[in-house]
C-alpha cells in the first residue's frame, strides 16, 4: 500500500439549516449555513494490521485485520463509530496487509442537537485518511462521506456533507447539487440547545409517516416550503432581514404541521420571538435539538443575556466560508 505521508489532519465545520429542513429529502431546496464550530481528525498509519479509532464522545474502537479483511465487521457494526470505520475503508487505496490506521477525533460540535456532527466527523475522516495516500479533490471526500453518513442517517438528503465540505451558505437541491449564496448583510444569530436529544431517523419517519395519511396536504406544505427556501434565498440577498425572520417563524410553522418540532422547541422559538427576534425556529431534524434566532445587531448581547439568564445555553454562531481543511 504506497503513502505520501504518515500524518494526516482535516476539519470540517458544523452547519445550521436557515430553510427546508425535512423538506429537502421530496427533492425541495434547503439553504444550509456552515458554522465556526468544527470537528477535527488526525489520522495515522500504525504497525498494527487495524483500524483504530479515538473518540472524546464514545468508547475507543478498534478492529483488526486478516487476510486483507477486517474482522468481525458486524460487531463492529453496532459501535457508533461503524460509520466513522466505513469513511477510513472508503478512503485507503486497497487492502490493509502491512499496517494500520489511527484516528482521534475533536470536536466542539455538541452532538445529537441537530448541527451536522456526524456529517462534519465522516467528511473530516474521508479527507484526513484520503490524504496519507493521496491528494484528495473535495467533490470525492464529499460523495464517499455521504455514503458513510447515511449508515447513521438512513434516507440524508447529503445536504450536510455538502455543507461540511464547501463551507459558506448554500442553496441545496438532492441530486442536483448546490450553488451559493451571498448574504449581503452579515447574519447575527444566536444557536440555543434545547437540551432534548433526538433520532435523526426516527424524526425523517415520523414526517414519512405524515405524508402517507395526509397526501394533499403534505404537498401543499411542500410547496410552500419551497416558496419559502426561494424567497429566503431573495431576502438574504438583499440583506432584507425583516423578510428573513418572518419567513423563518413560517418554516417552523410549517415543520410543526409536519410533526418535526418539539414542545421544547416551540417554547423556546416563542420565547426568542417575544424578547424580540426578528425570527427563530427548530434547526436539523427537531423533535429537540436546537434552535436558531435571528436578532438585531443592537439586542444581540441583551438577547444572549436573557436567554442565559433563563439557564439556556446561547451561543453566537457566525458563518464558516472556509469548509474543509486539510493540514
Amino acid at each position: 500500500m504506497s503513502k505520501l505521508r504518515s500524518n494526516s489532519r482535516a476539519s470540517a465545520p458544523a452547519k445550521v439549516i436557515l430553510f427546508g429542513e425535512h423538506f429537502v429529502i421530496y427533492n425541495n431546496p434547503a439553504i444550509l449555513m456552515s458554522i465556526d464550530k468544527r470537528i477535527l481528525v488526525n489520522a495515522q498509519l500504525i504497525s498494527d494490521h487495524g483500524i483504530h479509532i479515538l473518540s472524546e464522545f464514545q468508547e475507543p474502537l478498534r478492529c483488526t485485520f486478516s487476510g486483507g479483511k477486517l474482522n468481525k465487521f458486524d460487531e463492529v457494526g453496532k459501535s457508533p463509530l461503524f460509520p466513522i470505520c466505513d469513511a477510513i475503508l472508503r478512503s485507503i487505496p486497497d487492502k490493509i496487509h502491512d499496517t494500520g490506521i489511527e484516528i482521534s477525533i475533536e470536536s466542539d460540535i455538541p452532538i445529537g442537537v441537530g448541527l451536522g456532527s456526524s456529517a462534519a466527523s465522516c467528511v473530516a475522516t474521508v479527507a484526513a485518511v484520503g490524504n496519507l495516500f493521496r491528494n484528495p479533490d473535495r467533490r470525492s471526500i464529499c460523495l464517499k462521506a455521504m455514503e458513510s453518513e447515511a449508515l447513521i442517517h438512513k434516507g440524508s438528503s447529503g445536504a450536510d456533507c455538502f455543507a461540511a465540505t464547501y463551507g459558506g451558505m448554500i442553496y441545496y437541491i438532492k441530486n442536483r447539487g448546490f450553488n451559493r449564496v451571498k448574504s449581503h448583510e452579515k447574519l447575527h444569530l444566536l444557536l440555543i440547545n434545547t437540551g432534548v436529544k433526538h433520532s435523526t431517523w426516527s424524526m425523517v419517519s415520523k414526517v414519512e409517516d405524515f405524508k402517507k395519511q395526509n397526501i394533499s396536504r403534505f404537498k401543499e406544505v411542500c410547496k410552500r416550503a419551497y416558496e419559502i427556501c426561494d424567497k429566503g434565498r431573495a431576502a438574504l440577498q438583499s440583506g432584507d432581514q425583516e423578510e428573513i425572520g418572518i419567513l423563518m417563524n413560517e418554516n417552523h410553522k410549517l415543520l410543526q404541521t409536519v410533526g418535526a418540532s418539539h414542545e421544547k422547541v416551540d417554547e423556546l422559538v416563542e420565547l426568542c420571538n417575544k424578547n424580540g427576534a426578528l425570527g427563530s425556529k427548530l434547526t436539523g431534524a427537531g423533535g429537540g435539538g436546537s434552535v436558531i434566532a435571528l436578532v438585531k445587531e443592537r439586542d444581540y448581547y441583551r438577547f444572549t443575556l436573557e436567554l442565559i439568564g433563563r439557564k439556556y445555553e446561547a451561543l453566537p454562531v457566525t458563518i464558516d466560508n472556509i469548509g474543509l481543511e486539510i493540514h
